[in-house]
């Protein structure tokens, strides 16, 4: 079985959909070298989500429930 590549793209749309909805998200953002325009082969994915501080750990399992889908659906197609 071989295991399809999940992009940059599809990993920012990923959260983005999950975290788009919930009312207490005052910024999604890609910093970096994403930001910047400098990607290379060896850039990280530097991405910023702003909540009040007592939705940290919420938000946090909606990205980390997102994230869970996208490599479930990623392996079954491979």
């Amino acid at each position: 079985m071989t295991q399809e590549t999940v992009t940059r793209e599809a990993i920012v749309r990923t959260l983005g959909d999950a975290l788009q909805p919930f009312a207490r998200v005052l910024a999604f953002y890609v910093g970096g070298a994403g930001a910047w325009g400098r990607l290379d082969a060896w850039s990280d994915l530097d991405l910023y989500v702003v909540v009040d501080d007592d939705e940290v750990d919420e938000a946090f399992r909606k990205a980390d429930e997102a994230l869970a889908r996208q490599e479930l659906a990623a392996t079954a197609k491979g």
